[in-house]
């Protein structure tokens, strides 16, 4: 039996959208999710009373969801005086603070040297030969270095801070725009990138499952570099043994790192397997809960990696805990363009023909510039190699 379920302290998930939270009050029955109504979250909470659904207009922000009359409410009658969310701010610590609520995520202070791109290279100091080369600066000093490079600014999500620069006429254009912005310019390395959710505990580090991370396929993106998806299944077919176990040891020397500083839950890793050296470099550390875990969880049925976060942050032991191996299952995301206006009969079209083809599919408004219209998933695998998808139907979207 779960740890968690012997927990008798109650909890709620304050989350922007459902998904994120799916499978967190399974673990216990303390457990509770506060949310955004929506036609995927109403399915969700017919038959669970333990989940509280905010309609506005428009999607509430965990910080707003907070404010709600609502939400306190059902926080009182509950008896709830501990939260958690899917990325805390300031300004959710703050509001927990005032509204006398424990806040169970690891402080805002700790993830933002961890995750923004020029201080987590003075934080992983001793990772400083698993990153490709990199020069950090504001961009009127940075210089062209006669090769094609990636620029990243100090904050990114799913790819949006980052730009691929074939010239130095587009850096120029950047450093008139942003003489005083800072940045981190690392040269461009061909090759695939892997992904990998984890948990770090006072006791123990938990390692996920490698997928594969799908980027910048069109017609789900029109940014070459926006995450839209994993793939379990290509990453437990397309590595070999020895790049699998080089992956782990880096995976875990950065969750060394981080349990040493005092953190405690998920964490994400990206790598970039380098086809002409042979050896992983690392891209992207996230400190949060990475999107893909409850996809993950979903996968693993038992032994998720979702109950490991949660274990983490409520100080229960890890060592005796196992998480599950799957070697299937894949998803990936259509989002919006940047200007685009979302044709909603259109979409709920193309999501009936692909549950047709047999795919899991969850339709979402787009809120913002590259939102998630409609996640579609598939307990095999997606890709074909490692830049073409296996079916042709998700095409046609």
């Amino acid at each position: 039996m779960s740890e968690l379920k012997r927990y008798d302290k109650k909890v709620a998930y304050v989350v922007r959208d459902i998904e994120r939270a799916l499978g967190f009050p399974d673990l216990c029955d303390g457990f509770f999710i506060i949310t955004n109504k929506t036609e995927f979250a109403n399915e969700q909470a017919k038959t669970n009373e333990r989940i509280l659904l905010i309609q506005q207009k428009g999607l509430l922000s965990t910080a707003s969801l907070l404010q709600e009359p609502l939400t306190q409410a059902f926080l009182k009658k509950h008896s709830i005086e501990q939260i958690v969310v899917f990325k805390p701010s300031s300004i959710i610590e703050n509001q927990c603070k005032q509204l006398g609520l424990k806040l169970l995520n690891p402080p805002v202070s700790l993830s933002r040297q961890i995750e923004e791109k020029t201080t987590q290279l003075d934080f992983f100091a001793d990772l400083k030969k698993d990153f490709p080369n990199y020069t950090v600066d504001t961009l009127e000093n940075l210089s062209w270095p006669c090769k094609p490079c990636v620029l990243q600014f100090n904050t990114s999500h799913t790819g949006s801070g980052t730009l691929y620069l074939a010239g130095q006429s587009q850096l120029d254009e950047l450093k008139e725009k942003f003489p005083k912005r800072p940045a981190r310019m690392v040269e461009f390395i061909p090759g695939p990138t892997y992904t990998i959710n984890n948990v770090v505990g006072s006791d123990a580090i938990i390692l996920g499952n490698i997928s594969f991370q799908i980027t910048g396929i069109k017609p789900f993106t029109d940014n070459i570099f926006a995450t839209i998806g994993n793939d379990f299944a290509y990453a437990s077919k397309s590595l070999q043994f020895f790049q699998k176990r080089k992956f782990l040891k880096l995976a875990r020397k950065v969750g060394t790192i981080l349990q040493s500083h005092g953190w405690k839950g998920a964490y994400g890793i990206d790598a970039l397997w380098s086809v002409t050296e042979k050896r992983w470099y690392l891209l992207e550390i996230n400190a949060r809960q990475p999107a893909s875990v409850t996809f993950e969880s979903s996968l693993q049925g038992t032994s998720t990696l979702l109950e490991a976060h949660m274990m983490a942050m409520l100080n229960i032991p890890l060592s005796t805990f196992r998480s599950k191996r799957i070697k299937n299952g894949a998803q990936i995301i259509l989002r919006g363009g940047k200007d685009d206006n979302v044709d909603t009969m259109g979409l709920e079209g193309k999501a009936r023909k692909l549950r047709d083809k047999g795919f899991s599919v969850i339709k979402n408004e787009k809120q913002t510039s590259g939102g998630e219209l409609l996640r579609i998933r598939t307990t095999d695998r997606l890709m074909k190699t490692d830049t073409k998808l296996i079916e042709n139907e998700l095409l046609e979207v």
